[in-house]
Order: C-alpha cells, then structure tokens, then sequence
C-alpha cells in the first residue's frame, strides 16, 4: 500500500515539475481525436464528389459509350452496372474535370488494358484499314454489279431481231427434221403399206 502511494505521488510530482508538456500532450491528443470523429462526417461519396467537379457531362457520356467494361462481355461502361464501370466513369470525369481531352483520356485506358478496352479501333495507323476496308469493299460490289448489268444490256443491244427470227425458224426446221428421221424408223411397215397402197391405186387405174 505504501509502494502504491509513493508511485502515485511521484507521477504528480512529475506532472506538476513538467506542467507545459503535461499540457501540450493533453493538447495535441484532444486534436487528434477531433479530427477522427470530424473527418467521417465530411467525407464525400463519389456521387457527391461529381457533383462538384466542373465538366461537360456530354462529352462524358460519349467516351463512356466508346470504352468496353473489362469485365462485361460486349458491353461497355455506360451499359455495364458493376462496380468497376462506375469507377471507371468517375476516372473520365475527374480527368475531363482536371482539363484532359477524349485522346488523353482514351489513351489512359489503352495504356492500363490495350487497345481491346475500345469499343471501335482508333482510325489511325493499322486500325484505320477497319475502318476503310468495308468501304472500298461496298464500292468494289457495287462497280461490278454496274458493270455486269450494262454488257448484259449491250450484248442483247448487239444481236439484230432479223437474225434472232431467223435462227428460230433453222431450228424449228432441224428439230422437225429429226423429229421425222425418229418417225421414219420406229415406223417403217406404214411406209411400206402406204406404197403398196399407191401402188394397187395405179394397177386399177390402169385396168
């Protein structure tokens, strides 16, 4: 009991020899538990934090639609609802914010996920033959089905109605030539009875 004493009264003496540290440890120790209870209260959500930067919410919206979701298959950020998307769409309105324009922009995310973090390849360099290849392409179809439409119409331009008439009518005749031919010789015992037939006609003429 007496030890116990002897301490407490040691540690006052040491508080009443050294009063101004004793003071400011108090104080400094009151600030920092300030400062912990006070700053969760002043904290922002990333919703409040949009709402006070200063941005064109258009021009935002259109580099969403442009970015895919990494983890969304074919969608991109402005479709996708997991939390990855919205913090990416609260990277491009901070950097829109801090005055970076959609290159600088889109070429932060192609440097963090390559160049399939796009929805559409830039149209430069490589990329730009995606781009012109389904025009030239189009065009390409289209030329010759101009072209094969005016020599059809030329060749028919070209053959005279006199000779058309008249290739009909050598063909007629040749298909009923064979026509005949085929007649002749599935048939011969008509021909035969028909000249036996002129045959006794001219016998009783003459007697």
């Amino acid at each position: 009991m007496y030890c116990k004493f002897s301490r407490t009264v040691y540690a006052v003496g040491l508080l009443e020899a050294r009063p101004m540290y004793a003071r400011y440890i108090l104080l400094l120790v009151i600030l920092l538990s300030g400062f912990v209870l006070v700053h969760p209260l002043h904290a922002q959500s990333p919703e409040q934090e949009l709402s006070t930067m200063e941005y064109d919410e258009e021009e935002a919206y259109a580099i969403d639609g442009m970015i895919m979701c990494p983890v969304c298959p074919a969608e991109t950020i402005d479709q996708a609802q997991v939390p990855l998307a919205r913090q990416m769409k609260q990277i491009i309105r901070q950097k829109l914010s801090d005055g970076q324009t959609r290159e600088e922009i889109l070429d932060y995310f192609v440097d963090r996920y390559g160049e399939q973090i796009l929805a559409a390849p830039k149209r430069e360099g490589f990329h730009l033959i995606a781009w012109v290849a389904p025009i030239f392409i189009v065009f390409g179809a289209l030329s010759l089905g101009i072209l094969a439409l005016k020599s059809m119409k030329n060749a028919k331009e070209d053959v005279p109605l006199g000779s058309t008439i008249v290739d009909d009518q050598e063909d007629r005749h040749r298909y009923l030539g064979i026509v005949d031919q085929i007649v002749s010789q599935n048939h011969p015992s008509s021909s035969s009875s028909e000249d036996t037939i002129d045959s006794e006609a001219g016998d009783g003429d003459r007697g």
